[in-house]
């Protein structure tokens, strides 16, 4: 789950290397909100930047390549400065994170509806479904996210997720009708009533 590490002093080398793949998520994510995902590709993420595709494929293998590392730098961002919030109440700390998630959804809405929406790719959808899993079962074994204890928590951990993107889906794409506070609220009641 841990992302790129980066040393504690980069070289000059190494902040090239990463100002590089930074414009290349930065055009994509731009592109696949202009676009959309099915209608990008590589050839428009290198035009956008002015380099060569070979510059592009030093850094990933293709486009699904970059929206994952796009996504699991916002999910790994998100879950450290929810980690950093954390109080002593698990409860409190949790229906928290659901706001900070359904808030942070909403800032990246045009981008999120795409890739979780009907025009975005279904395998990315369970890579990512997937990879909440790994942090919601991560919080259940540390006692963060309350669980029933009728199932395991491997099995509960998948369900949670499903269900997270399943709203948050549902919820990206029907903006104006709910506030991330009041959706957040009603999925913490409603996984509230699963223990």
């Amino acid at each position: 789950m841990e992302a790129d590490m980066e040393p504690e002093n980069p070289s000059r080398y190494e902040r090239r290397k990463k100002r590089m793949r930074d414009q290349i998520k930065a055009a994509t994510a731009s592109l696949v909100v202009e676009k959309g995902y099915e209608a990008l590709t590589i050839q428009d993420i290198t035009d956008r930047i002015d380099v060569a595709r070979a510059t592009f494929y030093l850094y990933f293998r293709d486009k699904d390549d970059v929206i994952w590392a796009i996504l699991e730098e916002s999910i790994q961002e998100l879950n450290q400065s929810l980690r950093s919030e954390m109080t002593s109440a698990y409860q409190e700390w949790h229906f928290r994170k659901l706001v900070r998630v359904f808030e942070y959804a909403g800032q990246h809405r045009a981008l999120l509806s795409i890739m979780l929406g009907d025009g975005g790719h279904i395998g990315l959808f369970r890579k990512l479904a997937n990879y909440l899993a790994r942090f919601i079962q991560d919080d259940i074994d540390s006692g963060l996210t309350p669980a029933s204890s009728a199932a395991p928590t491997a099995v509960t951990a998948q369900f949670l997720a499903g269900a997270t993107l399943q709203v948050l889906t549902w919820w990206l794409e029907s903006p104006g009708q709910l506030s991330a506070q009041q959706i957040a609220e009603q999925f913490y009641a409603l996984e509230s009533s699963m223990h």
